[in-house]
């Protein structure tokens, strides 16, 4: 009877994580319960996880309202909060710095889903760039939550650590997902994340521009 209760209500579980999941409206507010219940569902279970948002009716611009916008502020606030903290950086430099960084992190998922939706197919998988963005957002969710870690500035190395889990996630969605062949995921895996990290440092670098352009603008207007 023991084991009958507990599967019983494991079974509960991951039903109400789906219902879950499958509430993605396309208007309305944030549901910010709805946020943590999938980030929790994807760190925790990704291999019970990834079938139910793949089947999940969802939109590029649901996904990034619901998801993207509020998950990639996390980074760039804590790593402002940290500057006030410690004092590293000017106020009107941090804030700047955190607008730069969360645009940058919005492009990234944008030109990302491209990427990922332009190699799925020559791994055997589904070109549908709606699937690619939802494995792309969901496998970066270890990095947003390290994002915390940027309130105190020395543990950001803590941070890039903790968002190598995002890699492992990404390799388990890749077949429920986009339908990449398990003896194919492998090598997906290791070709998307070497374009994306390509395609960052290319984005960062743009970033880091506009930034010490800002930075000269605010000194010469300031002198």
């Amino acid at each position: 009877m023991g084991q009958e209760a507990r599967d019983l209500n494991r079974d509960s579980q991951n039903s109400s994580t789906a219902a879950e999941i499958k509430q993605f409206p396309e208007k309305g507010g944030v549901n910010t319960g709805l946020i943590i219940a999938r980030a929790k569902a994807i760190i925790t279970d990704p291999a019970g996880t990834w079938p139910k948002i793949a089947e999940a009716p969802e939109s590029t611009a649901s996904i990034f309202k619901n998801y993207i916008l509020v998950m990639a502020a996390i980074p760039p606030v804590c790593m402002f909060i940290g500057s006030g903290l410690f004092g590293s950086m000017s106020t009107g430099a941090a804030l700047t710095m955190a607008i730069v960084q969360y645009v940058m992190s919005l492009a990234v998922m944008f030109v990302g889903s491209y990427v990922i939706q332009f190699l799925s197919p020559k791994f055997e998988g589904s070109g549908d760039q709606t699937q690619a963005l939802k494995l792309l957002a969901y496998s970066y969710t270890p990095a947003y939550l390290a994002g915390v870690l940027n309130i105190i500035p020395v543990l950001s190395i803590i941070g890039a650590l903790i968002s190598l889990y995002g890699i492992y996630l990404f390799a388990v969605g890749a077949n429920p997902v986009l339908g990449i062949p398990q003896e194919r995921k492998v090598g997906f895996t290791v070709a998307s994340v070497v374009c994306i990290l390509v395609m960052s440092l290319i984005l960062g670098m743009i970033a880091g521009a506009l930034f010490v352009s800002s930075m000269v603008t605010r000194g010469m207007m300031m002198g």
